[in-house]
């Protein structure tokens, strides 16, 4: 890989308050993003949309705020076609469903998400469970 691509969805599928018209009732930070690390770029920083933080990507979850963190990961480039990522966060990385414990290199087709509701129960390393939203990606 000499770009990365990474498809920020949020969480309104998850969401009954917006499961008639979700585009209608929120603005633009919880629709889906494309984030990319180009290939002359070496380091992405990603973390809460209303973050102090000079950051790459901001985001935010329609369930807590607090969900994603002002500066939640960094995405460096460690050699050519190697992407590290390193969790900064309150609430988790997880890569594949399974919390990042520091850092991780990520492959091909690895499923990254931001956060978890149940963080606090969750230990590096620790497995969660597929949501049936996630399940469809």
């Amino acid at each position: 890989m000499t770009t990365l691509f990474l498809m920020w969805e949020g969480d309104l599928d998850n969401s009954r308050l917006y499961q008639f018209d979700p585009t209608r009732r929120v603005g633009r930070i919880h629709r889906p993003l494309l984030m990319q690390m180009k290939a002359k770029e070496n380091i992405i920083k990603i973390g809460r949309h209303d973050s102090c933080e000079h950051l790459s990507y901001g985001l935010e979850s329609c369930f807590v705020q607090s969900l994603v963190s002002p500066l939640h990961a960094t995405i460096r480039r460690i050699e050519s076609g190697v992407f590290e990522l390193e969790d900064h966060s309150t609430n988790g990385t997880y890569v594949n469903y399974q919390r990042v414990n520091g850092k991780t290199v990520l492959k091909d087709g690895d499923t990254v998400c931001f956060g978890h509701l149940d963080a606090v129960f969750i230990s590096p390393g620790d497995q969660v469970t597929i949501t049936s939203k996630d399940d469809a990606i």
